[in-house]
């Protein structure tokens, strides 16, 4: 038995990488696609964002007087601990809304709802949480 005990623990590790690795595709495949933020007052003004296969993020602004906006960024997915973290940079603003540049813990994604929760700034620090849900167009 203790012959076999470093060929399972490596195989117990490779096993946990593959399955993170995994884990981030499924991911990605999911959030691929145009999310409709979720709005909880009467403004008609709708954000869209368009995560791209690949690491391009558009955000579109339509507001109610008929005027949009799009700004563009990167992002990027992390397994932590099991967690799933989706890293957005580079993002430049719109009309004055706050840039949703940071890290997000995703807290629930599937086929039709995507819920993240802002839960690091750009410059580190832990800063204020932010929460965004959207539904898939």
């Amino acid at each position: 038995m203790k012959k076999f005990l470093p060929h399972i623990i490596l195989l117990c590790l490779l096993s946990s990488l593959v399955f993170l690795f995994s884990c981030k595709k499924r991911t990605q495949q999911k959030l691929i696609g145009t999310w409709e933020m979720v709005s909880y007052n009467a403004n008609p003004s709708v954000f869209t964002y368009s995560f791209k296969d690949g690491d391009q993020l558009i955000r579109e602004y339509k507001g109610h007087d008929g005027t949009s906006q799009t700004d563009t960024a990167y992002y990027y997915i992390e397994v932590k601990n099991f967690k799933k973290i989706i890293k957005i940079t580079e993002m430049k603003g719109i009309f004055g809304y706050p840039t949703p540049d940071g890290k997000w813990w995703v807290d629930k994604l599937n086929n039709r709802i995507l819920t993240m929760t802002r839960v690091e700034m750009p410059d580190l620090s832990g800063g204020p949480y932010l929460r965004y849900e959207f539904i898939k167009k």
